[in-house]
């Protein structure tokens, strides 16, 4: 059987993707679907932490450094992450 995964959507995931893992066998949760549609970096993270989910989340390298997360930058959340 394959393994299976808690998975956090960032929100410019589409609904397309969530189905696809889910079809899979995954748990997932779309930022979208949880009344974090507009939700910063930080507490994107922090849901993600809380709910014990591997985030997922993404940034297009060829549109320039200004566009990249600052989860790098945001402050220490004490306690184990769960991926990202």
């Amino acid at each position: 059987m394959p393994e299976t995964h808690r998975l956090y959507l960032d929100q410019m995931l589409r609904l397309e993707v969530a189905q696809a893992l889910r079809d899979d066998g995954h748990d997932v949760l779309r930022a979208s679907e949880v009344g974090q549609a507009r939700a910063d970096d930080f507490q994107i993270l922090q849901k993600s932490i809380a709910e014990k989910r591997i985030l997922i989340t993404f940034w297009n390298v060829g549109s320039g450094r200004g566009n990249r997360p600052k989860l790098h930058r945001l402050p220490l959340i004490k306690g184990p992450i769960s991926g990202l």
